[in-house]
């Protein structure tokens, strides 16, 4: 079956300004009103909220990272007894999980997000900045998500042969963080 190519009006939904995107973008900042903004898998305009984290210089532009909550639910881990509680001991709470949006490979994305999971940013909200393109999609999420959970386990010093699990993904936000 052949893919149609389709196009979508990118007018701010909040104020009908005109977007200005590159090819691979998934989401915006209005420059007139300051909207977020989103291209959902509809193929359509969705407002959104964004937060950001103070700059480290204020000429440089902010990291987009998708966040989201999510809950691991383990249903098989072939491990020690005393190494099976601490699996279950760390991944029982809901972890927010950061995914860089902007452009990078699949590697760094991955240590990326393994490593703000366990040092996640407090969050302060300041006034919007400019930030690199969004080019990663939230209907990838889940792909770094798993990545992530896999990456963390591969890294303990245990032997984990065998994990099966389920993850409950929220909704994405969008956060730009210093650089």
């Amino acid at each position: 079956m052949k893919q149609s190519v389709s196009l979508v009006a990118l007018r701010c939904p909040h104020c009908d300004t005109p977007i200005t995107a590159g090819s691979s973008e998934y989401a915006w900042k209005c420059g007139q009103c300051g909207q977020g903004i989103l291209l959902n898998k509809e193929k359509t305009l969705k407002e959104i909220m964004i937060s950001y984290q103070q700059p480290a210089h204020e000429d440089s532009p902010g990291c987009p990272y998708w966040v989201l909550e999510v809950s691991v639910q383990f249903q098989g881990a072939h491990l020690p007894a005393n190494r099976k509680e601490e699996l279950t001991q760390f991944w029982q709470n809901l972890h927010k999980f950061f995914i860089p949006a902007f452009e990078m490979g699949p590697v760094e994305r991955i240590q990326r997000s393994t490593a703000l999971l366990r040092t996640p940013p407090i969050p302060i909200s300041v006034e919007s900045y400019q930030f690199r393109p969004v080019v990663l999609s939230p209907r990838d999420l889940p792909v770094y998500v798993e990545a992530v959970v896999l990456q963390m386990e591969a890294e303990r010093q245990d032997d984990l042969k065998h994990l099966i699990f389920d993850l409950q993904l929220s909704e994405a936000d969008l956060w730009v963080l210093p650089d």
